[in-house]
């Protein structure tokens, strides 16, 4: 009798040793700004149903970020190396009130992803067109953010400004869906989970 419950102690221990050290591998994200000029023209696409986000990491300046592509209703992405506006779009920073962003081709943002993905726990989320709120108003943009509920990580949308520099939340915030949970087709991602 005592064989079982010795094995499912063991187990249990294995479990919460393996979900402690999952959730210490996803590292303080920064959020990010994207223009809505920006973020219109992406979900303007007639097959865009909406965005992918994924972390990056460029070892070069030792920098975390984050980058965004529109998808289709099937996950895949709709990257065309063509159109500056249909490539990865990485968010570099605010300088002089506005969103420093740099369009990557496929290769460069691959790099970005997989060395994110080989120094912490890969994942992406895809945040569908109908969820992201009208940016009105005020409102200049979205910020993008990390969002982590146990050992689970995702990002979330929010309307938002650039007030000196920095940027201020002023909508509700809408959460993407997570892979890995919501994965599709693989051949759908650029770095997979």
């Amino acid at each position: 009798m005592k064989r079982p419950i010795l094995l499912f102690a063991a187990l249990a221990m294995i479990l919460t040793c393996a979900m402690e050290t999952y959730a210490q591998e996803a590292p303080a994200i920064p959020a990010s700004f994207y223009d809505k000029e920006l973020i219109a023209d992406i979900l303007g696409n007639e097959n865009c149903t909406g965005l992918r986000v994924y972390p990056t990491l460029d070892l070069k300046k030792a920098q975390l970020s984050l980058m965004i592509i529109g998808v289709d209703e099937s996950g895949a992405e709709l990257y065309n190396w063509t159109n500056p506006k249909l490539k990865y779009q990485l968010y570099e920073g605010i300088t002089d009130g506005k969103a420093d962003i740099e369009p990557l081709s496929a290769n460069n943002a691959r790099k970005l992803c997989q060395a994110y993905s080989t120094a912490h726990v890969a994942f992406n989320s895809v945040i569908a067109k109908d969820k992201i709120s009208d940016c009105s108003g005020d409102c200049t943009g979205y910020s993008i953010r990390l969002t982590t509920k146990g050992t689970n990580f995702n990002f979330e949308i929010v309307p938002a400004k650039i007030v000196n520099n920095a940027v201020e939340i002023i909508g509700t915030p809408v959460a993407g869906d997570p892979c890995p949970t919501f994965c599709g087709d693989s051949g759908n991602y650029l770095c997979t989970p």
